[in-house]
């Protein structure tokens, strides 16, 4: 390459090379700032635990998450069974685990994330209140629907 450049002016050289640095730099400032999101958000949600979310950043930061979150390509694992913005919006409630948790080779915490939002989101925690307790069963049932109803909707 350096044969080429003996014959063209010094002037068209260094403008080459500069656009070619410029590339470069380019390409690099791309991956550092996906490498700058992804350790900002898990430096969040490592700050806040998932039970004070919803209350600190609200329903929007949790789309934001959970939409970078839903295209990591981190491996076949975490692609399986993990909750999109779809789920999030749509009420979705993933399972909470009753197992212990195993040692795996990928440490991403895509899923992890992901399903701890929709749980904080969307999953309705009912008080425990003495007066229902003296209401009849079918009683008690109404008064759970009414509750889930107002409380556990998205945007509440």
């Amino acid at each position: 390459m350096n044969e080429r450049f003996k014959y063209l002016p010094d002037v068209l050289v260094n403008i080459i090379l500069e656009d070619h640095g410029g590339i470069i730099h380019r390409e690099k400032m791309v991956k550092i700032k996906k490498e700058i999101k992804r350790e900002g958000i898990i430096k969040l949600m490592k700050r806040y635990n998932s039970f004070k979310f919803k209350d600190e950043w609200g329903c929007n930061e949790a789309e934001r998450i959970i939409t970078y979150f839903q295209n990591c390509e981190c491996c076949e694992r975490h692609k399986k069974r993990k909750p999109g913005l779809f789920d999030l919006i749509s009420g979705f409630v993933p399972e909470y685990s009753t197992k212990l948790p195993k040692s795996h080779l990928c440490d991403c915490p895509c899923r992890y994330y992901c399903r701890e939002l929709c749980r904080e989101i969307n999953d309705v925690e009912v008080e425990y209140d003495p007066a229902i307790q003296e209401l009849e069963p079918w009683e008690q049932e109404e008064l759970l629907e009414f509750y889930e109803y107002e409380g556990g909707g998205w945007y509440n």
